[in-house]
């Protein structure tokens, strides 16, 4: 545009408009083609750095990925929350805290829980994808039935319409989660009306006993049909 004006210029007065006119017109046409040549070249600069970043990258995150699956199904440690092992390895105030704390690693339960809200809890931490509650209204009392769902199984849980029924959903979720997981109750988090409860792989279970040995029956108990947890003494 300023190129124009001096040609213009140079020339006389009475050419400035024509140069003018052809450098408005020139100078956007020049700046879309040029913008349109940067473009171009960084899309091409993106895909090659794209294509540079699977070729070398790809192959090692599926390495690892398959790594991690293959030691959590294998019942390593080193998947295992942390908090689990700083507890088991020193059970000190600050290490039951921490566990207590870790909501990656334990749920908690209160005596006044919704019951299919017990499994959407557990659910969010071991992540099957396939681990679901279902209230279904009946005709009959309690007007209700609670149904659990896992891996193409289905179980009712027996509700009894009382603080009984935190107990029975934790003891119908092992029921069907079994053999793949299980859920057991952290000892520490007794003597509240809120409990927690740790839920894992049963290979992993099996990996801590043989680590630790009775130090992890003692932190982390198993659910049975009695005592219940919430109403009875344990």
């Amino acid at each position: 545009m300023i190129l124009s004006v001096v040609m213009g210029l140079s020339e006389g007065w009475e050419r400035l408009p024509f140069y003018l006119i052809g450098g408005l017109i020139g100078f956007p046409i020049a700046g879309y083609a040029y913008g349109a040549w940067t473009w171009k070249r960084s899309e091409r600069q993106y895909q090659a750095w794209q294509s540079r970043c699977q070729s070398t990258r790809t192959p090692a995150t599926a390495s690892a990925a398959t790594a991690r699956q293959t030691a959590s199904q294998a019942g390593s440690l080193e998947v295992i929350s942390p908090s689990v092992v700083n507890l088991l390895k020193n059970p000190s105030d600050e290490n039951v805290s921490a566990l207590l704390d870790d909501d990656g690693a334990v749920f908690l339960v209160d005596w006044r829980e919704e019951d299919d809200a017990i499994i959407a809890y557990c659910e969010s931490i071991l992540r099957t994808g396939s681990l679901s509650a279902e209230v279904v209204d009946i005709d009959a009392d309690p007007g209700f039935e609670l149904y659990i769902e896992y891996a193409g199984k289905r179980t009712r849980v027996p509700l009894v319409v009382g603080p009984e029924d935190r107990h029975l959903t934790l003891y119908s979720l092992n029921q069907i989660l079994a053999p793949d997981y299980e859920v057991r109750v952290c000892v520490d988090s007794q003597g509240s009306d809120t409990l927690a409860f740790l839920p894992l792989r049963a290979t992993h279970w099996s990996e801590l006993e043989r680590t630790y040995g009775a130090k992890v029956t003692e932190h982390f108990r198993r659910i049975a049909d009695k005592p219940n947890f919430f109403t009875e003494p344990w």
